[in-house]
């Protein structure tokens, strides 16, 4: 008895479990979003992220449940677990007992995959049952883990994880917290090695670690005393330079600061318009052009700062039109990495799905997926498509996440983001932030009409190189120019005034028009009610 409800059941469970898995993938990944942030709507439908359903989640008209809601691939290491099965589920032996049904789940070892087949088995039972792909891919991603608990890139693969499962990172989980620690250590050991100083780390890699520790809850603007939003918001407003100098790296600077609930500046998306070229693409393609629609469909969602949406939505659909124009025949969009980011995009953008024939794309990407559950094997590719798969983009990262699955206690709340973080200069000050006001003063010696000045009111123990950016992003007087030398930035350019070596002109900065500083832009703080001035002179 118990072989032939081997033989009448497994097929038809492998049959159905191929089905609901292939339906789940294209429901998460191809059916539009509402207009919710989408990490809330799947709050308040009940569903989870990390794509488990449960029996009390299936829908009421199957109030037993079905098979294939009942071998569901879960956690970190994708093992099955099965549900209660209901007596209306599976014949009853003549003993009255289910011993038949216990004995074809019992076909599965703990690493999914079916045992060999015994002289009880027929001989045609698949060799392994259908997986999630994204399942697969966060196994195969977890099992590259090294001795210290990173990755060959440390912060992506966290930001994969946790995108794709976002109660990967718990309290109850030792080896997701080694994991984040490690992470902490590798961005430590780059600051130190660049002697302390955060604008030496390459802005994309201090995005990547943004990304991941907002992902996981923790506040990048106070990483052990570093604020990595304002070195990556100092990179941006210096763009390009000789190191920084390619879109996707803007926008994924862009990305890192909208994901962790700051504001992002108007100047920054007007950077993005004049860079996007005329067929809505941008230099390198698909790649840098999906991470812009991913930077601006997260920066579109803001209600922190005024925004100029019509130049939002026009640059935003013009990324969309040239990303859905390199979709190929084959449903892809170049490899499997480009494929992988041109499906995080347009998930990002909520198209209907045949308007760029997602079921195709999904195809090729889980055609192309090796047995172990990689892409290739290659590891950056992996990452990148995880979250495409669980149907997850980058610009999903944002507090929402937290605030749906908080990790810290309570006493340790310090370290999550909180409303300090979306400070607005442009709002009313609140309890969270003592303000200062500061006078800015920009004066020729030599040209009578070079005369400007700015009120500006900041958090207090702001430097007064981030007072300069707020004045220049406000009025293009105050625009500047500040090489980075290894004794800080040293102003050579206000307006359309530079330094004169032959003449002996220079910029000079003031307390009030006597009072010389003999600190640089970088460490001087000024106190509330100051006046400072930037004076056009010569120096004999």
């Amino acid at each position: 008895m118990a072989s032939m409800a081997a033989r009448i059941l497994l097929p038809v469970l492998v049959m159905l479990s191929a089905c609901a898995v292939a339906t789940g993938l294209y429901e998460r990944v191809c059916e539009p979003r509402s207009t919710e942030s989408p990490t809330a709507s799947m709050a308040t439908s009940g569903e989870g992220t990390n794509l488990e359903l449960t029996t009390e989640q299936a829908s009421p008209a199957t109030t037993e449940g079905t098979l294939e809601e009942r071998l569901i691939f879960f956690g970190n290491e994708a093992k099955p677990r099965i549900l209660p099965v209901h007596a209306t589920d599976v014949p009853v032996t003549k003993e009255g007992s289910r011993d038949d049904v216990g004995e074809v789940f019992d076909l599965f070892s703990s690493d999914a995959q079916p045992r060999k087949a015994s002289n009880d088995t027929p001989k045609d039972t698949p060799k392994q049952i259908p997986v999630d792909p994204s399942k697969r891919a966060a196994r195969w991603l977890i099992m590259m883990r090294n001795a210290a608990y990173g990755w060959a890139d440390t912060p992506n693969a966290i930001l994969a994880l946790q995108l794709a499962n976002d109660t990967w990172f718990n309290k109850q989980d030792l080896s997701s917290q080694l994991s984040v620690k490690q992470m902490h250590i590798e961005l430590l050991s780059k600051i130190a090695r660049r002697g302390f100083h955060l604008k030496d780390v390459p802005t994309g890699e201090l995005s990547h670690y943004v990304l991941a520790l907002t992902a996981t809850c923790q506040n990048p603007r106070n990483f052990y005393g570093h604020n990595l939003l304002e070195a990556i918001d100092r990179a941006l407003f210096h763009f390009p330079t000789a190191e920084f100098n390619n879109f996707y790296q803007f926008s994924q600077g862009v990305l890192a600061i909208c994901g962790a609930g700051a504001p992002v500046k108007p100047r920054l998306i007007k950077d993005l318009a004049k860079g996007q070229q005329s067929d809505g693409g941008y230099p390198f393609g698909v790649d840098a052009t999906a991470m812009a629609i991913l930077a601006l469909s997260c920066v579109e969602k803001q209600r922190i700062h005024r925004h100029d949406k019509d130049e939002i939505r026009h640059v935003f659909s013009q990324a969309v039109n040239f990303i859905r124009t390199q979709q190929r025949p084959d449903g892809s969009f170049g490899n499997q990495h480009n494929t992988g980011l041109a499906v995080q995009a347009l998930i990002a953008a909520n198209l209907e799905p045949a308007t760029w024939r997602c079921p195709e794309a999904l195809a090729t990407l889980t055609r192309t997926q090796h047995q172990d559950g990689s892409f290739g094997q290659f590891f950056q590719t992996t990452v990148q498509v995880l979250p495409a798969l669980a149907g997850k983009t980058y610009a999903d990262v944002n507090r929402i996440m937290c605030e749906m699955a908080p990790i810290m206690d309570e006493d340790e709340e310090s370290f999550l983001m909180t409303e300090y973080d979306l400070y607005d200069p442009d709002e009313e000050p609140n309890h969270y932030v003592s303000n200062m006001t500061v006078m800015y003063t920009v004066h020729s010696d030599f040209h009578p009409n070079v005369t400007a000045s700015i009120e500006i009111t900041v958090p207090s123990n702001t430097s007064f190189l981030d007072i300069m950016d707020i004045a220049a992003e406000r009025d293009e007087r105050f625009r500047y120019e500040a090489p980075d030398t290894k004794w800080g930035h040293y102003v050579s350019t206000i307006g359309d005034l530079r330094e004169d070596h032959d003449e002996k002109r220079y910029w000079t900065i003031m307390l009030d028009p006597d009072i010389s500083i003999d600190e640089g832009i970088d460490h001087f703080i000024p106190d509330d009610g100051d006046h400072v001035i930037f004076r056009y002179r010569k120096y004999d």
